[in-house]
């Protein structure tokens, strides 16, 4: 098959997301088929190695303000962007899920699409944006093939769609990274790292956590704080890749999304919390994931807004009971590796476009 890849995102924010686009072409290509990345985004990149990507950024749209840079640059680059799809003569679109904008099903027109959906934007969106979404997502949906979820729970939401549903839970290259050696830390050190402006991931929670564990050091990379916080939290900006696998070195134990609740949703798997036990590391977490049931290196809280304070001995003795171990990381590839996760999707893509 040839695949062309469609996503509209800004990598310097969604680093992870970009890791997952290219770790994903790169399975496919693995697999025996052609593929390439047509990324609309308002921040050019380089990228050393991998995959093709060709980019779309229409100058005009750094002019307008900058809360509407990234929707009139979707708008401005969807011709330049039916023409390269047309040039690559994909047999299928793989369409990574986004706010509609005009010209949209124009480009989605070139061939028959799938689309993969990460998010329940109902619970996530807000304001103006979510009845916005509200009134046009269907204008994509209804015309797509097939749909690409990342969790049964998507799968129940979106069964009136009335389209196929493929369940994919996020998988992670763990060919590329290195487990981190065991650190010795005096004091036990744990991680989150996240994006700006996203309530459920439960930055608060964090704060509180680490004004009651006063013995525990804690870092946040990426979100934006305001007000005082506890002297044992050290925020971390924007880490470069380098930078961060570094700062994982020294970590005993990552955390994850604390507030699903915040946008209805109970079930998730983020990229954050399997890039954090590719490299080693026990996780806290406050959702259902499918892929780590069952797992003793997973500490899963109650998703409800005290959760922190009503498992806090049991955050405590979590923590304490992994501090100089390592996970299994046989067990963790069983769970989490990309290649066979995608070696699945691969598999119903191919029929897909067999019955065509």
């Amino acid at each position: 098959m040839r695949i062309a890849y469609i996503a509209e995102i800004i990598p310097s924010i969604f680093r992870g997301v970009l890791n997952k686009i290219v770790s994903q072409v790169e399975a496919w290509i693995s697999l025996g088929h052609e593929a390439r990345i047509f990324l609309v985004t308002s921040e050019r990149f380089t990228l050393n190695s991998g995959p093709k990507i060709e980019m779309f950024t229409f100058r005009l749209a750094s002019f307008f303000p900058r809360r509407t840079q990234v929707y009139m640059n979707k708008i401005l680059s969807a011709s330049s962007l039916k023409k390269a799809l047309i040039e690559y003569q994909p047999d299928i679109i793989y369409y990574r899920q986004g706010m509609w904008y005009p010209g949209l099903e124009k480009v989605l027109s070139v061939a028959p699409f799938v689309i993969e959906i990460n998010t329940y934007d109902e619970g996530e969106l807000k304001g103006v944006r979510k009845f916005f979404n509200r009134l046009t997502r269907n204008r994509i949906y209804r015309k797509a093939k097939a749909l690409i979820v990342v969790t049964e729970e998507l799968s129940n939401i979106l069964e009136c769609i009335s389209k196929p549903i493929f369940v994919a839970t996020n998988g992670y290259d763990t060919s590329k990274v290195i487990p981190r050696p065991v650190p010795h830390n005096e004091r036990p050190q744990l991680i989150f790292v996240g994006t700006p402006g996203m309530p459920w991931h439960g930055v608060d929670k964090i704060i509180v956590m680490a004004s009651l564990l006063p013995e525990f050091e804690f870092h946040l990379v990426g979100p934006e704080l305001g007000g005082s916080i506890p002297n044992n939290i050290k925020v971390h900006k924007f880490l470069d890749h380098e930078k961060l696998l570094a700062l994982y070195q020294k970590i005993d134990v990552g955390v994850g999304t604390l507030a699903l609740h915040r946008k209805s949703m109970n079930q998730a798997s983020p990229l954050k919390v399997r890039e954090y036990l590719a490299f080693g590391l026990p996780v806290i977490i406050a959702y259902d994931d499918p892929d780590l049931r069952g797992c003793d290196f997973v500490l899963q809280i109650p998703n409800e807004e005290d959760n922190v304070k009503k498992s806090l001995n049991k955050i405590k003795e979590f923590v304490l009971s992994w501090k100089g171990k390592s996970i299994p990381m046989d067990e963790v590839i069983r769970r989490i590796d990309l290649k066979q996760k995608e070696a699945e999707k691969i598999a119903f893509l191919e029929n897909f476009c067999k019955s065509r």
